[in-house]
């Protein structure tokens, strides 16, 4: 899936892998020798000796040098050259648009009690960043939250073997001075993370749409769905796994999951205020606080929805556009569900637990989700399922049940991480094998999904610094095209 060459540890390893062939097979090579003894220390100095995959290569060379054994020393070599190859360093997709992005880290205060964790990415100036390498992966322990929530049994049993992705870096500058705006401000973008996520479990999409020209508040929940969120004093908040539990015993998964959606709706409140408010000290004069976009994954588009069928008009006239990646309509509370599909859909999903939210006027909710246009994006897993009551969106947006604008499409060859940075971190081959992925290319859908979601919010009147960025994007006949010709089966409303 990823080129050998397309980074500095690719070609160090290159490098290495060959010279140790050559030296295996020509033992009394003194430049081969050489060569790989000094490729083998740069490229393990690089990796911090991560990079596992190089351990059969030095194997090879203590083989051939102290045992004198090519024929241990050979397959040795090229064990190394396919461990490479098979298992490559992950690396992100850079940012398609002209800005270089910055992120920051910081906390809202959500009540006196409370805060909210964000990640700010932003269109930032080249250069004002504090010049550290940006991990992916910030700690070992976030590596290992990661794959005690989603990986394989298989995997879980070596957790060793993925500590090389604390070599993943985002190309971003750190705490980066923030570009200059054109009058009036960037649009402003809220994403919600779904379960078992993160601030940057969706950095390939929130990085692009900084780059356009948008600034990205991406949330990271601490409603017990983050894989680990790390306090302001250091503590870790640590993902619910008594949750996950329970999805045996249906009802009680799913009242749990309303329970957690509440806190989740309430950071998201608190963002959409601040932003509405001036509360980002930093960034307030160069919010457009009237182009807000909401977006959310999975549990996070669930977590949108409600929050748009919820919220006051007066607040509502400062969302744009919603865009939402699988939303996990099941876990919707009862008004705002039955808001989304028709009440005798609705009906089929386990009811609120008695006692609990219910926040009725479900009238003045459907308002709400009529008034603000919506792009549905599914996997193609999900569609085949008719998992989230996909098929039944679908046919509300043919019907014209929201508002002019709202797209339902399908990405095909895709899965349910494909919307995340997850699908880059291990080979498509194996991620597929392991059910994690879909059959296509994760690259290709990665660029399906950023282009998608920029000719929606450009049709949605979203002023975003595109190559292709001019008024014909506001005709749906070249919306549809754009749909169609990506891949995907779109249905849109006029």
């Amino acid at each position: 899936m990823f080129s050998f060459l397309s980074d500095v540890y690719g070609m160090m390893e290159l490098v290495t892998c060959s010279a140790c062939c050559v030296y295996a097979v020509f033992p009394y090579s003194h430049g081969a020798f050489v060569l790989t003894t000094a490729t083998s220390m740069a490229s393990y100095g690089l990796s911090n000796f991560r990079r596992w995959q190089l351990y059969p290569s030095t194997a090879s060379l203590f083989a051939v040098r102290i045992m004198g054994s090519q024929l241990l020393g050979i397959p040795l070599a090229l064990a190394s050259v396919i461990l490479s190859v098979v298992v490559p360093h992950p690396v992100l997709l850079p940012p398609s648009g002209p800005h270089n992005v910055g992120i920051t880290d910081l906390e809202v205060e959500r009540d006196r009690s409370k805060k909210v964790l964000v990640r700010m990415y932003y269109p930032a100036v080249a250069g004002t960043g504090t010049g550290e390498d940006v991990p992916y992966f910030p700690y070992q322990k976030s590596i290992e939250a990661f794959i005690d929530f989603g990986a394989p049994d298989v995997l879980k049993k070596f957790k060793g073997l993925m500590m090389h992705w604390r070599l993943v870096k985002m190309d971003v500058e750190l705490d980066g001075q923030i570009a200059p705006s054109s009058e009036g401000g960037y649009p402003v973008v809220i994403s919600s993370h779904g379960d078992g996520g993160n601030k940057e479990c969706m950095s390939n999409y929130l990085r692009d749409l900084a780059s356009k020209g948008s600034i990205v508040i991406a949330v990271e929940h601490r409603d017990g769905t983050a894989q680990m969120t790390i306090n302001e004093d250091g503590s870790i908040f640590p993902y619910h796994k008594a949750i996950r539990a329970l999805q045996e015993k249906e009802s009680e998964y799913e009242w749990k999951r309303r329970e957690q959606l509440e806190t989740r709706t309430a950071e998201i409140d608190t963002l959409i205020e601040a932003v509405r408010h001036g509360r980002f000290p930093k960034y307030k004069n160069h919010m457009d606080s009237s182009n807000i976009v909401l977006h959310g994954h999975s549990f996070g588009g669930a977590t949108v929805l409600t929050s748009l069928a919820r919220m006051s008009s007066a607040t509502l006239a400062n969302i744009k556009a919603c865009v939402v990646f699988d939303p996990a309509v099941d876990w919707m509370p009862d008004d705002s569900r039955t808001a989304l599909v028709e009440a005798k859909y609705a009906d089929m999903i386990t009811p609120t637990k008695p006692g609990q939210r219910k926040n009725s006027n479900a009238t003045a909710k459907e308002k709400n989700l009529k008034s603000c246009p919506i792009q549905f994006q599914y996997c193609s897993g999900w569609e085949k399922s008719g998992f989230g009551f996909c098929n039944v969106l679908m046919s509300r947006v043919a019907d014209r049940s929201f508002a002019p604008g709202t797209t339902y499409c399908v990405l095909k060859g895709s899965g349910h991480i494909s919307f995340t940075d997850f699908v880059f971190l291990m080979p498509h081959k194996l991620s597929l094998a392991l059910g994690l992925s879909g059959e296509r290319n994760p690259i290709l859908v990665a660029v399906d999904i950023n282009c998608i979601s920029t000719a929606f919010l450009e049709y949605c009147g979203i002023k975003l610094s595109v190559s292709n960025s001019n008024s014909n994007m506001r005709d749906v006949r070249i919306y549809r095209h754009l749909l169609e010709i990506s891949g995907t089966r779109s249905v849109t409303v006029v």
